[in-house]
């Protein structure tokens, strides 16, 4: 396939986690504050996350939302403790593991993106995947031929 961008991937993730049983707010709620990302208002689905997150603070698809809206703003350190706080209360859900595992790794804090893979029970199956490149070059021609699944490269490296 291709190397996809921290919005797409949080989307995907997001979309994914809908599904996964995790507890529900009202689903009118909950696809307002969607669609406000969706449409560029984070601050507004924001908001409006945070209202369904007061009405049932155990609501474990709205504070995934939330970290997903903060993560958009860029407000990662917040989003991180929101994430933590889904793997402590809902320590089944691999989800919450999945997009600390992109935060830590966006801060090269590759160490605990690992560890964030292996608690989701995630990084040995990715590890069986692995297709190693001698190069960044080589990893991105993997990724845009779609060889492999993903490409994972250093973001210094992609950068040039």
């Amino acid at each position: 396939m291709h190397a996809l961008p921290l919005r797409s991937l949080l989307a995907l993730l997001l979309a994914a986690t809908c599904g996964a049983g995790m507890s529900a707010a009202p689903a009118d709620a909950l696809s307002d504050a969607q669609l406000l990302l969706q449409q560029g208002q984070p601050q507004q689905a924001l908001e409006r996350t945070e209202q369904i997150i007061s009405a049932g603070p155990g609501d474990a698809q709205a504070r995934f939302l939330k970290g997903v809206i903060l993560t958009e703003m860029n407000r990662h350190d917040e989003a991180i403790a929101v994430f933590t706080g889904l793997t402590e209360d809902y320590p089944e859900l691999p989800e919450p593991y999945n997009n600390l595992a992109v935060l830590y790794a966006q801060q090269q804090q590759y160490d605990k993106a690992k560890e964030a893979l292996e608690m989701a029970g995630l990084w040995d199956g990715l590890k069986a995947k692995y297709v190693y490149g001698q190069n960044v070059r080589q990893v991105l021609d993997y990724t845009a031929r779609g060889e492999v699944d993903a490409g994972i490269v250093y973001l210094t490296d992609a950068e040039t």
